[in-house]
């Protein structure tokens, strides 16, 4: 099946040498077989690996004609950051980034497709929803930071979201520049920044359930990472009443 849609796949990489090569092949027969046309964006995170070497490698080796770009940093400036970059950069009708490990399988995106039919302008991938199939859950810790941080989300920020941190999400090119041109956070907590302004501003907002692993090798810290999602949570909401969000 070719689907009649152009698609840009952004995908932030920190120390993941061991296995960006496979992502990377997988995700490219994925695009190849289902989309007109395509691209892939890899935004190198300042790693202390060889991922970028891993990248470049895969490029020259590949058989097929790859359509991939790969920014890089100098410096570990965090996932909201490169996802930001990526999301810029950005050509196509609709915009997805995913998580290196593909924790959720790239062919989900296939799951988003009646939703942008209905008009909608972003769809999340969930693994809170009933029809969310966990194949290996996180720790029992991560799993409770988790559930407090969304409640915190809808308490603080905005309601309708039962997972605003799966790494799957697409949005409309035409979306895309107001949400991340205003976007202010580097770190983990970006996705909720992203969603609270997409919220904000009207946007028609789809959560959608899909398939998701657990990897060991996750780069979040419980306890550090946590807190400073929580903390900028505030930061989000002093930030809108200071009027830096006010425009789209």
């Amino acid at each position: 099946m070719i689907i009649d849609k152009s698609i840009s796949v952004v995908i932030p990489a920190y120390n993941e040498e061991s296995n960006i090569a496979a992502t990377l092949k997988q995700v490219n027969k994925f695009l190849v077989r289902h989309f007109r046309q395509y691209e892939i964006i890899v935004v190198e995170d300042g790693s202390e690996d060889n991922t970028y070497k891993e990248v470049l490698q895969f490029i020259d080796e590949s058989v097929d004609n790859v359509n991939l770009r790969l920014m890089k940093s100098n410096f570990n400036k965090g996932k909201g950051h490169s996802v930001q970059r990526g999301m810029l950069a950005a050509v196509n009708e609709w915009v997805l980034f995913s998580d290196a490990d593909l924790s959720t399988p790239i062919e989900d995106v296939l799951k988003f497709l009646p939703y942008f039919e209905k008009g909608c302008d972003v769809v999340v991938g969930s693994r809170a929803l009933a029809g969310s199939d966990i194949v290996k859950s996180q720790g029992f810790l991560r799993r409770k930071m988790g559930r407090v941080f969304n409640f915190c989300v809808k308490a603080m920020l905005f309601q309708g979201i039962n997972d605003t941190q799966c790494g799957f999400k697409c949005f409309r090119k035409e979306v895309v520049r107001p949400l991340f041109k205003n976007q202010r956070l580097e770190g983990f907590c970006f996705d909720a920044e992203i969603l609270f302004l997409a919220k904000k501003w009207g946007y028609r907002v789809a959560e959608v359930p899909v398939r998701w692993t657990n990897h060991e090798n996750s780069h979040v810290s419980v306890v550090k990472d946590s807190v400073d999602m929580f903390r900028h949570l505030f930061t989000i909401r002093i930030n809108d009443h200071r009027g830096y969000y006010a425009e789209k």
